[in-house]
């Protein structure tokens, strides 16, 4: 789960500041439903998202340091390798990254560039069985990491309202306490004397 004040990737919309993260008052929402509160920094508008969303990707920004070492850790080295597109044919990697690969196909097409390795799930397939197997391994091995991180971020959001909805029980039980009577009985007033008594009336001589 992200924190107030994370710079982090939302979709399409790219590089957003997270500002707040509360529940929504509206029509159809869930009242314990929490929602990142989004200011895009390259855009106008503010995004509110609920914090286990899994339709629109969301990953924190990192470093360019973090993405070298990412770089150098990625398994795959697909670099003149040839692959095959639905669309464009056949084609030779020119390039990789941790988060792009970069295919020439022929002079028709010329050179595109792909999202790594996502790219690999629908539009391109590699020639090679050996390497389209490892390609098959490592996109399982990110689905369940993503899986893994959905379910954190759930868990992380279903203990948070837990501990809001214990903080409000025990500050409704505090006022409550507060407006409860004190158990001691109020004095009786004490008894007057009968008029009669005071003057004497109704003696006998």
């Amino acid at each position: 789960m992200f924190k107030v004040g994370d710079m982090i990737l939302y979709g399409s919309t790219g590089v957003c500041r997270v500002t707040d993260i509360t529940t929504r008052d509206f029509s159809g929402a869930d009242a314990d439903q929490l929602f990142y509160i989004l200011i895009p920094l390259y855009q106008n508008g503010i995004i509110s998202t609920p914090v286990n969303n899994t339709k629109i990707f969301m990953r924190p920004i990192i470093s360019k340091d973090e993405a070298e070492r990412k770089e150098e850790a990625t398994e795959m080295n697909l670099t003149n390798k040839k692959v095959h597109h639905r669309q464009f044919g056949d084609g030779i990697v020119t390039g990789q990254t941790i988060s792009k690969v970069t295919v020439q196909f022929s002079e028709e097409y010329g050179e595109k560039k792909f999202l790594y390795p996502s790219a690999f799930e629908s539009f391109l397939t590699i020639n090679s069985p050996a390497l389209r197997e490892q390609m098959d391994a490592e996109l399982l091995a990110i689905r369940e990491r993503l899986e893994d991180e959905r379910r954190q971020r759930e868990e992380e959001a279903e203990q948070r309202r837990e501990e809001e909805k214990r903080a409000l029980l025990k500050q409704k039980r505090g006022a409550a306490k507060r407006r409860a009577p004190t158990g001691k009985t109020p004095p009786k007033p004490k008894a007057q004397p009968d008029s009669a008594e005071l003057t004497g009336e109704g003696d006998d001589e």
